[in-house]
């Protein structure tokens, strides 16, 4: 087992709120050395899959209103056409899936990038990464089948180092996203996984604790998984025969429970659910378009389409990853040649606030982003 060779500034062991609610209502509290907050002046990092060197990132900034600048600032980290980076909560520490199944890992230190890890990690074909809310751990997923490797691995994220040590492992197929439920389970986005029957998604313990089919064909091709509470929003992109919609389950307790799907929004590649749960936004990469759900667990079905927002100064271009940070109320949307800002506001309306450039042609144009908590 490979460690990765990072050290980083130990943060203050901090109190972190996560997607989960104590049944009296109160969300609950993961504690951990990288658990947050975030700084106030954030950056935002995208990769340039297309740039001479296709390994290259480049840095933003991100004002404390939420403002967009460029800095000059670049790294090399890996190729990436797509994906989110999985930021620990303090934003000290990236971890991204890029080509050819390796991973990069980067720290942040007052907006200073530097690059601690870029290739293979064990036996892996990581093709994402999900962050626990304590920062403490991290959840590998390599999409392969069973037979040829598929697999779910937790690695604990070392306090003082920032190595990565293989924690658990689960034998997977298909496994495409997960997110974090709590401190001690996580939510997973596979055709089966553990000793799970087959399913779209599950509830991940010690073993899989319980598994659902949100949707009623196989043709499913997850892009993408977002947790609202208590409710799971599962992107299908497939190309063949499903896709076009979003699968819905609830968590019940240690159970999922199938939702109506959400259907027409073509080609689901990001989703980003807003701080107060009532909404979130979703991506459509081919459709060139940004749309927004309703989400209210009480009604039936409890997530429901809205329509299409109205751009400030243009259609979306290609949209893919989408990262909300709640501090701000806004989402920030992965386009062709630059990054998009949506505003959430009480009750589900959400406020285009147009596009980011950051220049033109094929060197400038996104793959990968990540938004530091």
């Amino acid at each position: 087992m490979r460690l990765l060779p990072v050290v980083l500034v130990l943060a203050a062991c901090q109190g972190r709120v996560t997607d989960e609610l104590e049944d009296t209502g109160e969300p609950v509290v993961v504690e951990g050395c990288r658990a947050g907050p975030g700084p106030a002046e954030r950056i935002v990092v995208v990769s340039h899959p297309y740039a001479v060197d296709d390994t290259e990132w480049e840095v933003l900034s991100l004002s404390a209103s939420g403002e967009l600048a460029t800095t000059g600032q670049t790294f090399s980290l890996g190729r990436a056409t797509e994906g989110v980076v999985a930021f620990t909560p303090d934003g000290s520490l990236g971890l991204a899936a890029i080509e050819d199944g390796q991973l990069g890992v980067f720290s942040v230190v007052d907006g200073q990038v530097t690059v601690e890890f870029s290739g293979e990690f064990s036996d892996l074909y990581v093709t994402s990464v999900a962050m626990h809310p304590s920062g403490e751990k991290a959840l590998l997923l390599d999409v392969n089948w069973r037979k040829n490797g598929g697999a779910v691995v937790e690695v604990a994220i070392d306090c003082d180092t920032g190595a990565l040590t293989e924690t658990r492992r689960w034998a997977s197929k298909l496994a495409y996203a997960a997110s974090a439920r709590g401190a001690d389970q996580w939510v997973v986005a596979a055709d089966d996984i553990g000793s799970s029957g087959a399913g779209d998604v599950h509830l991940l313990g010690d073993d899989a604790v319980a598994t659902a089919s949100v949707f009623p064909d196989q043709d499913a091709v997850v892009s993408t998984m977002a947790l609202a509470g208590d409710l799971a929003l599962i992107g299908d992109f497939s190309g063949f025969g499903g896709g076009n919609r979003v699968g819905v389950a609830r968590l019940d307790g240690d159970q999922l429970v199938a939702e109506p799907l959400v259907a027409n929004i073509e080609d689901p590649v990001g989703i980003g659910v807003a701080p107060d749960r009532t909404s979130a936004l979703i991506s459509s990469g081919f459709g060139d378009a940004l749309f927004a759900v309703a989400i209210d667990p009480s009604a039936s079905p409890p997530v429901s389409l809205l329509g299409e927002l109205i751009y400030d100064g243009g259609r979306p271009a290609l949209p893919s990853g989408v990262v909300t940070i709640s501090e701000l109320d806004m989402a920030f949307v992965a386009e062709n040649v630059g990054v998009r800002r949506v505003a959430f506001a009480p009750g589900g309306e959400m406020t285009d606030l147009g596009r980011f450039e950051l220049g033109s042609g094929v060197e400038v144009v996104v793959g990968g982003i990540g938004v530091q908590p």
